[in-house]
C-alpha cells in the first residue's frame, strides 16, 4: 500500500505541483475541496 499525502489546496500553483510530484514519487495524494471540478484529476 503507497502511503497518503493529504495536500490542501491543489487548485494552487504550488499545490498541484505539489500533488503532481507525489503522485510521481508514488504517494496517493488525496485533494480535498470546495469545488470538486476544479481540481486535477
Amino acid at each position: 500500500m503507497s502511503p497518503t499525502a493529504l495536500i490542501y489546496g491543489a487548485t494552487g500553483y504550488m499545490g498541484r505541483l505539489n500533488a503532481r510530484q507525489a503522485a510521481e514519487a508514488g504517494m496517493r495524494p488525496v485533494l480535498p475541496g470546495r469545488d470538486a471540478s476544479v481540481l486535477p484529476s
